[in-house]
């Protein structure tokens, strides 16, 4: 499980708007198999916005409006070994967004590749 952590926001550019604050937790769990390098898990997150957005072109609704939103879905990473040496790793992961408030919902897929140097 992650450590949660949070999102400081600045003002934002040619716009009198300061985004609130935010606090994330990112969880999951999940199966080895192939003496670890295949990895099958479910992963989420949950995110809330803790202090007000800011700002002279705020609209009054959302100054008191406080986003949050959950999402949760599979992810699959697989290490491939060359000469009994890591060599990469791949990374798939699909989350889906639910319970939004004050803030737009959706999808995420994520893939990455990393190269592993010795």
């Amino acid at each position: 499980m992650d450590v949660p952590h949070s999102g400081i926001h600045g003002a934002a550019e040619r716009a009198a708007v300061t985004p609130g604050d935010t606090l994330n937790l990112e969880w999951g769990p999940g199966k080895s198999f192939l003496k670890g390098a295949l990895n099958v898990g479910v992963v989420g997150y949950a995110q809330w916005q803790t202090t007000k957005n800011r700002g002279s072109d705020v609209r009054a609704f959302r100054q008191k409006a406080y986003e949050r939103v959950y999402a949760v879905g599979p992810e699959v990473d697989f290490t491939l070994q060359v000469f009994q040496k890591n060599f990469a790793q791949f990374v798939m992961r699909y989350e889906v967004e639910f319970g939004a408030r004050a803030t737009t919902q959706g999808q995420a897929l994520f893939g990455a590749i990393s190269l592993i140097i010795p």
